[in-house]
């Protein structure tokens, strides 16, 4: 029974790696078709290299730790590191429109990266989780404020946002069915993978806003001009 669980517990991981990895694409491939990234708030994606690289160093530190984090968790946030440099190289070489990155947002970041170089010069594992959980506690809120003054989501992708949170949905039940297999075998929960499960309730909760804003509050135009590839 227990190598059951153990089965369906390594197939939502990285079912949940695959439905994040893809998440990343349709805005990638949106860009690259609109060849402009107006419409995309430039402070998310910022905040977004900041916050996946902080992970990236916390499940590569906890590796083998007590806090579930399994090398699905280590290869989805160096993956989304990449891709969202790779989503800012984009803003450089795309129209765009006059946005630009607000100033708190640079000062923001540039607070989290030292915090970043000191818990790794300490080796210090909880920092990094505290700066990834608050980089996603803010950074859909630039998104949410531009897709609302644009009455409008044009140039932000709903596919990724769709797999968003199908992603989150199967990282919930990954990391429940770990808990309960990790308390069955030594009869007490373990520590909570804190970051892991912040990020997938704070995601959660602005996918459904995005949601809500795409298809009920600013519904696209039911017919639009053809994008040229």
């Amino acid at each position: 029974m227990e190598g059951l669980w153990a089965s369906l517990s390594a197939a939502l991981g990285w079912s949940y790696f695959c439905a994040w990895t893809v998440s990343f694409y349709p805005q990638i491939v949106l860009n690259r078709r609109r060849k402009s990234v107006t419409g995309m708030s430039f402070d998310f994606v910022v905040l977004n290299i900041t916050g996946y690289s902080s992970y990236a160093l916390f499940c590569y530190m906890s590796l083998g730790g007590p806090q579930l984090v399994q090398w699905n968790d280590f290869s989805f946030a160096l993956h989304a590191t990449l891709v969202s440099i790779f989503t800012g190289l984009q803003i450089l070489h795309y129209d765009r429109g006059g946005q630009r990155v607000h100033p708190a947002v640079w000062s923001l970041c540039a607070i989290l990266w030292t915090v970043i170089v000191v818990a790794v010069i300490s080796r210090k594992t909880s920092p990094l989780g505290v700066v990834k959980l608050i980089i996603t506690l803010v950074k859909y809120v630039p998104q949410a404020i531009l897709n609302y003054c644009q009455q409008s989501t044009v140039g932000w992708s709903i596919w990724s946002v769709l797999l968003d949170l199908t992603g989150g949905t199967l990282s919930f039940a990954q990391l429940w069915i770990d808990r309960m297999m990790s308390q069955w075998k030594h009869g007490v929960a373990p520590p909570l993978n804190v970051p892991k499960l912040g990020i997938g309730l704070l995601s959660t909760g602005f996918d459904l806003l995005f949601i809500l804003q795409h298809y009920v509050l600013y519904p696209p135009p039911t017919t639009a001009p053809p994008i040229e590839l």
